[in-house]
């Protein structure tokens, strides 16, 4: 049975496959060609972006927060 991967990654031409998207972002692997697997990773992303913000731009929480959030919806937005 051929899968179909389900990630999408618009910064990149790259086919990756849905495994190793899994392992990068240490997502169960049961996530893997399903559509949550996309959701599962944008809100990954969004925690980390959180903290990457106040440590490297010195954004306060809320405003963390807000920037990391417009970031995730503009990604989810592409799927």
């Amino acid at each position: 049975m051929i899968k179909k991967n389900k990630n999408v990654n618009p910064l990149s031409s790259l086919d990756v496959d849905d495994m190793e998207v899994c392992a990068a972002f240490n997502i169960s692997p049961r996530m893997a060609y399903t559509k949550d697997l996309n959701r599962a990773a944008a809100d990954l992303m969004y925690e980390q972006n959180i903290k990457n913000m106040q440590r490297f731009e010195g954004m306060n929480e809320n405003d963390a927060r807000r920037e990391a959030g417009r970031l995730r919806k503009e990604a989810l937005s592409i799927y």
